[in-house]
């Protein structure tokens, strides 16, 4: 590996460090749902819909319609990366027990001048703008009304610098149990090798995530949905987090969530607000992160639609 490879890869790393402690593939651990991102990034049990293969694939077999899609635009830790994040997510229910997921993903971080190994800017090589793609596909099977099982496979490709590039595979495997007004998911995610930009192997971020959500009052009147979840990096980190989702008539949706996060490993610690709008099989969510000197002020929004 060249000097100037292994000096963009400390810079890079050191880059990343302050908004997700210089995780390898970073996108991977950002939602780009906004309803979940509203609730403090709750996503296992979340509602299923056209985010569920991100979400949790497992619950792919009990959403309400028949397809779902939706689009998503995100600005993440706008006060130190200005990271932007596109997404699309599409799901299908083939039939009562089979359901089918897609979701791609283009997370794009800020152009930076090419320097030298003596931190010298290059007048040959410019500027580069370093991102991450993914590209999923996955489906789930209902064993029985109430259970459900997933599987999906995505591969992320991610570019550094000009000679600095990697591709990796990586696979989910969930399960769901949902009934009346409960939701339970688990799932274990982005299992596969490594991302070797020239100087050895870099694990992606794997982890164990279960959750629960409960619904209280009357759907078609006024319903507040409480939800808890724990995920555990299997590099030894830990988050966690509630959240909270007023629904007035399933037309009008108010959230809010807080999230414990690993300081040395993983997605800070902050607070969520969302707001939502479903209509006519229309979807908009949004929400807006807050009380985190390093992902203060992200915002994501998505635009859907179901049936």
């Amino acid at each position: 590996m060249t000097a100037m490879k292994r000096f963009l890869h400390i810079l890079f790393f050191a880059f990343v460090s302050v908004g997700l402690s210089a995780q390898t593939l970073p996108s991977l651990l950002v939602s780009a749902d906004g309803a979940v991102a509203g609730t403090g990034g709750l996503a296992v049990a979340a509602r299923p819909g056209a985010w569920s293969l991100e979400n949790n694939a497992a619950m792919l077999p009990f959403q309400d319609g028949r397809l779902a899609a939706a689009v998503s635009y995100g600005m993440w830790q706008p006060s130190f990366a200005n990271d932007k994040v596109l997404g699309a997510g599409v799901s299908f229910k083939a039939s009562d027990r089979l359901s089918f997921g897609l979701t791609a993903r283009n997370f794009a971080m800020p152009e930076y001048t090419v320097v030298n190994e003596l931190g010298a800017e290059s007048q040959v090589n410019g500027t580069f703008s370093p991102k991450e793609s993914t590209l999923g596909l996955g489906g789930a099977f209902a064993l029985s009304d109430h259970f459900s099982v997933g599987v999906s496979a995505k591969m992320t490709s991610s570019s550094l610098a000009k000679d600095a590039k990697a591709s990796v595979f990586g696979a989910d495997v969930s399960l769901a149990y949902s009934q009346d007004a409960l939701r339970a998911g688990f799932s274990v995610c982005n299992l596969g090798g490594g991302a070797d930009y020239g100087s050895g192997s870099h694990a992606q971020p794997t982890l164990a995530r279960a959750g629960v959500s409960y619904g209280l009052g009357d759907a078609s009147a006024s319903a507040v949905t409480l939800g808890a979840e724990a995920d555990y990096l299997f590099s030894g980190g830990l988050m966690a987090g509630v959240g909270a989702e007023y629904a007035f008539k399933q037309l009008a949706f108010v959230r809010a969530g807080f999230h414990y996060g690993d300081a040395a490993k993983a997605v800070p610690t902050y607070a969520s607000l969302g707001l939502g709008v479903h209509v006519a099989g229309l979807v908009f969510d949004a929400a807006y992160l807050l009380a985190s000197e390093t992902v203060g002020g992200s915002l994501c929004i998505t635009l859907g639609y179901s049936f």
